[in-house]
């Protein structure tokens, strides 16, 4: 009875492994087709961006076209560099019409492609996972810009079917900027007949941020915030421009329209909390609070993080803020913060103003 018994657990732990040996036999065999998938996808999408390339140069608008992509690595992404003749909207057209043609399909459903067209200093990045395309305002709008700013780097971004952002990068510094901006009737005839719900052109130079004219007290209000003894956030202007980024800085952001006004500044401190120039340029800010001469509700929020701080940036929003608080401000590493605030005799809610 004993060898019996002794049989029929051999027996049953010989068709255990064997069970077990079939399932992993079953599941190496499912890891090799899944394999071989990826791989045919990955040499199909390899062919369709090489058929892609020769097709863009091709087109008489199109100087130079190639793609980046290892069919073999599951993880690569298709990225595409188009350098277009000169910013002729129907010609852009052509292009993003051709690389969506591409990007529907099979072989572009989990990993869509990304492509950078170009032309001179005006570039656009486009995903033919979103299906966005730009429109004939943005790049007309793109093209004057360039006329105005000659030495700038231009950028478009859109963020929906009918709308899109110019970013206009310039080698100066913010002052020169404010004043052309401000002073210059060439770029106000540019700016007046845009719709900003349609195309937002935003300047920028290093520290400085703007979308629309400031008016005379918004500017020196402006000038005033980056007059601290902080770096300014740098921009990169030249395709290949090597910049430096440092640990501390200050950058101010202005929106301005006729609907609306919104302002931003960032004062980051590569020291501890409530030491260096970026809190004393907070204390400031918070004491002399938004630009404007009028009765109107001006938007501020001001971002101020340090070194060891924990969880989303720190933030001053005013009373003029309608958006809900998003951090968790009563976060430990905030209590030396508050304290520093209340030791400066700093009372948020008599300023008007909340931490956010």
């Amino acid at each position: 009875m004993a060898r019996r018994a002794g049989v029929r657990a051999a027996a049953a732990a010989l068709a255990a492994v064997v069970a077990a040996s079939a399932l992993s036999g079953c599941q190496f065999v499912e890891d090799v087709v899944a394999g071989q998938r990826l791989l045919t996808a990955g040499l199909n999408a390899d062919a369709a961006l090489r058929e892609l390339v020769a097709e863009l140069e091709a087109l008489v608008s199109v100087e130079s076209a190639e793609y980046a992509f290892d069919a073999a690595d599951v993880d690569s992404r298709p990225g595409l560099q188009v350098a277009l003749v000169s910013t002729d909207p129907g010609d852009w057209r052509e292009v993003q019409s051709l690389i969506e043609e591409t990007g529907e399909l099979d072989a572009f459903e989990e990993r869509p492609i990304t492509a950078t067209l170009t032309s001179g200093m005006v570039s656009a990045t486009i995903d033919t996972g979103s299906h966005l395309l730009l429109g004939a305002d943005a790049l007309a709008a793109a093209r004057e810009a360039g006329g105005l700013f000659p030495d700038a780097r231009i950028e478009l971004a859109p963020w929906s079917d009918v709308a899109a952002a110019v970013t206009v990068s310039t080698p100066g510094t913010a002052e020169e900027l404010l004043a052309r901006v401000t002073g210059d009737p060439g770029v106000r005839a540019f700016l007046a007949p845009l719709d900003p719900e349609r195309v937002w052109v935003a300047f920028r130079a290093a520290g400085l941020e703007l979308g629309g004219i400031p008016s005379a007290a918004e500017a020196q209000w402006i000038l005033d915030r980056l007059a601290v003894e902080l770096p300014r956030y740098p921009v990169a202007v030249g395709a290949d421009a090597a910049v430096a980024y440092p640990t501390e800085w200050v950058q101010v952001s202005a929106g301005v329209s006729a609907a609306d006004r919104m302002f931003t500044i960032q004062l980051v401190g590569d020291d501890g909390v409530a030491t260096g120039p970026a809190w004393d340029a907070l204390l400031e800010v918070l004491r002399v609070g938004a630009p404007g001469a009028d009765d109107s509700c001006a938007p501020l929020q001001v971002f101020y993080p340090w070194p060891g701080v924990q969880g989303n940036w720190p933030s001053f929003v005013n009373d003029c803020v309608e958006w809900a608080d998003a951090n968790a401000v009563d976060r430990p590493t905030l209590a030396p913060l508050r304290d520093a605030l209340a030791a400066s005799g700093i009372d948020l809610a008599a300023l008007g103003f909340r931490l956010s």
